[in-house]
């Protein structure tokens, strides 16, 4: 019935969900071994101070929401700075106040991970991202926080397209494509928005359900 629906083959369908079930299978695995590489890291560290040693650089990881977007936006900015406009980003998808060692069950799929997850992680992190291509910097630093909006792909998929309009103007806007899959629609869209995007602007993946494509 789902494939009928969705015009594809019953195979095609099958692949989609078993993928669909790797990824949550793979973010689940991800906060297992993030609970405890924080945990190695946090009894590492006691011991380098019971010990005396100090070292230049030791970085964290993060603990909840907020530090993946400061992370992440700091990391994109970077990137951008050097001439990437085009990004991948991979988060740990936790539900808002969830700390990063709990594992998440979504017996909803996609739409629940997109709902409770993707979707407001993906807002809260454009909302940080300045991508301005002037090279005035009074102008990118006077510029008000970005207007961001959210407009689904397949509501089905738990897909959608985030978008930051910046206050600076058009060559300052980010566009970011939620949770897409291997189905043509993404490929297609994807090649769609990175033309319309042109090679100055912005353009994220964010959770893609692929390894490579």
């Amino acid at each position: 019935e789902i494939a009928a629906l969705e015009g594809k083959s019953i195979d095609d369908v099958e692949a989609e969900a078993k993928e669909k079930q790797r990824f949550k299978q793979e973010q689940q695995d991800a906060a297992a071994a993030m609970s405890i590489q924080r945990s190695l890291s946090s009894n590492d560290t006691k011991q380098k101070k019971s010990s005396g040693y100090s070292s230049a650089y030791s970085p964290d990881l993060p603990a909840d929401n907020k530090q993946q977007v400061q992370l992440a936006a700091g990391a994109i900015e970077r990137a951008f700075a050097d001439g990437l406009t085009r990004q991948t980003i991979l988060f740990a998808l936790l539900p808002e106040g969830d700390a990063m060692t709990e594992l998440q069950q979504w017996p909803g799929g996609a739409k629940q991970m997109s709902r409770e997850a993707a979707v407001p992680i993906s807002e809260a992190l454009l909302r940080e991202v300045r991508a301005e291509s002037s090279t005035d910097e009074s102008k990118r630093m006077a510029g008000l926080p970005p207007k961001v909006q959210t407009q689904d792909i397949w509501e089905f998929d738990g897909s959608s397209i985030v978008t930051s309009v910046s206050s600076s103007g058009p060559s300052g806007d980010v566009q970011a494509m939620v949770l897409p899959n291997t189905d043509m629609k993404y490929v297609n869209d994807i090649k769609t928005m990175d033309e319309a995007m042109g090679d100055k602007r912005l353009f994220l993946l964010i959770n893609p359900f692929w390894r490579n494509l």
